[in-house]
């Protein structure tokens, strides 16, 4: 059993993207709206682009992260629950360039995104290929809390 098994499973599959949350250089806490998949050994992934890299700088200076779900936007779920997340962060400094250990994430994002897919193909590959160096971000949950949805909050 996972830390991420007291967690609905349907609710955090469902939501398009959370707040991402590292620390900053000084402790400032920094979040960023992120699409993140729920892997089956407990842990959460999500990718950052190598032009883009300063959620895995953060990462790798300080492992604590959090993750709220709390925006069901495009879900398809009503009233849906928000869920915490806190834990700890890790960054390997492989470059992926290919969908290779992230295929889940890149399969739902696909069928999220779809118009995303003319990235791929000609004339866009070639301009659009610094957007597929990724970083993969493996967060491994400590804690996680619900609350209910945002319009049944006082």
């Amino acid at each position: 059993m996972t830390v991420l098994d007291c967690a609905p499973h349907d609710v955090l599959d469902a939501y398009r993207t959370c707040e991402f949350v590292t620390l900053g250089k000084n402790g400032t806490p920094l979040a960023w709206p992120t699409a993140v998949a729920r892997r089956e050994d407990g842990t959460l992934l999500l990718t950052t682009s190598l032009a883009f890299a300063q959620k895995a700088l953060n990462v790798r200076r300080d492992s604590r992260v959090a993750l709220l779900f709390s925006d069901p936007t495009g879900s398809g779920l009503d009233r849906a629950r928000q869920v915490f997340v806190s834990g700890r962060a890790h960054c390997p400094d492989a470059i992926t360039t290919g969908p290779e250990g992230a295929e889940e994430y890149w399969r739902r994002l696909f069928e999220r995104q779809p118009h995303s897919r003319a990235y791929l193909k000609r004339p866009m590959r070639p301009v659009m290929s610094w957007y597929y160096l990724r970083l993969l971000i493996t967060v491994e949950p400590e804690r996680v809390s619900t609350r209910p949805s945002l319009e049944e909050l006082p």
